[in-house]
Formats: structure tokens, C-alpha cells, sequence
């Protein structure tokens, strides 16, 4: 397999020429091909069969399978940060790091809504490195102004230090989510995302309270 590094992932144009019910449709088979299988035993016949699409349209809306599954999983991103800026939005009073933790428990309401896309997510994290570090990359300007959005909201109420860095500390809490993920997942075998959650929020809880209290005695 080839990675390419000097390439945005992306749908070539004629895939956003379609009307939405057809590119829905599309993804809608994709989510079902990659919630079954990792990305080396997905194939384009399985998605082309059940979108009901020729194997040539295939190939003019996507570059090959890869350009796919990444749009796919970047799609999934900004859809689970927009769930959690939704229900984050009704703590509106709350501190910065009540919002930090909440917003863990909340990607697992996110899971627990979205079955299919956290089976897609969950056979992500068994891929390949370099794969997943090029779906990362796909994704990580959402993924850092996200966090940036709750760090200024934080630097605002004066809650957060005003020598932090924002970029610096938004992508080690970017960072930092995806180690906890990888580690809950690889550390104990787990092939079920809903498994045993209250370990890994415990996890979660330890690893924020390094971040609020830093580690000096």
C-alpha cells in the first residue's frame, strides 16, 4: 500500500456534484463495509454493492479505497465534535476542567447513540501506524480548534494561565485523547468500544488531574 504523504485526502469533485440523498447513500455503505471489516479485508465491491453504483462511478468520486476511508473517518470526527460542542453547549457555567472531563463522558454517549461509527472507529485503532497517523493528520485542524475553542474559553474566565500556549496545549490534549483511547484498547485486548468504560473514564481522571495540577509536589 501506498501512503501518500504530499496528498490531502478528499473525494474528487464529482462526488460533491451529487445530490446529497446519492453521497449519503454512498457513505451510508461505506460505514457498513468499514463497521464489519478493517481496511485491508474492506473491499470496493462490497461498497459499490450495497451503494448500487457501477465500479467505474466508484473510481470517479474517489481515488481508490483509501481516499475513501479516510474522508470517512474525517467525517466521523467533525460529526462526534459536534455532538459534544451540542451538549457541551449546555454547561454553560461550568469551569474549563469540569468541561474537560465532561466532554470524555460524552464521547461515550457518542458511542453509545452511534453503534456502526464507533465500530468503524474502534477497527481504526487496530490499522496500520502509518495509516492512522495520515487519517490524524486528515482530521487534526478539527480536532485542535476544537480543544482551542474550550483553552480561550478558559483563558477568558481567568481560569486557565495566561503564560499557556493555546496551539502548545490544544494539541496535547488532542494527543493525549488518542493515547488514552489507544492504550484502553491495546492495554487489556478489548474488542468491545463499551467495555468496562468506568476504567477507562478512571483513566481519564488521572490523566486531567495531571493536567490541572501539573506534577511539582
Amino acid at each position: 500500500m501506498i501512503y501518500r504523504k504530499d496528498e490531502p485526502e478528499m473525494p474528487n469533485p464529482t462526488f460533491f456534484n451529487l445530490d446529497e440523498k446519492k453521497q449519503d447513500k454512498i457513505i451510508a455503505a461505506a460505514l457498513e463495509e468499514f463497521a464489519a471489516n478493517s481496511f485491508a479485508e474492506a473491499s470496493v465491491a462490497g461498497i459499490i454493492e450495497k451503494a448500487e453504483i457501477p465500479r467505474g462511478s466508484f473510481y470517479q468520486y474517489f481515488t481508490d479505497l483509501e481516499d475513501l476511508y479516510i474522508y470517512l473517518l474525517k467525517k466521523i470526527t467533525e460529526r462526534k465534535i459536534n455532538f459534544i460542542k451540542t451538549r457541551l453547549s449546555e454547561m454553560e457555567d461550568s469551569d474549563t476542567f469540569t468541561l474537560l472531563h465532561q466532554l470524555y463522558k460524552i464521547a461515550v454517549e457518542f458511542v453509545e447513540h452511534n453503534p456502526r461509527l464507533a465500530a468503524v472507529s474502534n477497527n481504526f485503532l487496530k490499522e496500520d501506524r502509518e495509516l492512522q497517523q495520515q487519517v490524524y493528520e486528515a482530521g487534526n485542524k478539527e480536532a485542535v480548534d476544537f480543544y482551542k475553542m474550550i483553552i480561550n474559553r478558559g483563558l477568558e474566565r481567568e481560569e486557565i494561565d495566561s503564560q499557556v500556549e493555546v496551539e502548545l496545549l490544544a494539541g496535547v490534549l488532542k494527543t493525549l485523547n488518542i493515547y488514552l483511547i489507544e492504550q484502553y484498547l491495546a492495554g487489556t485486548g478489548r474488542e468491545k468500544p463499551l467495555e468496562n468504560m468506568e476504567d477507562y473514564l478512571a483513566r481519564v481522571d488521572q490523566a486531567l488531574y495531571i493536567i490541572e495540577n501539573g506534577i511539582r509536589r
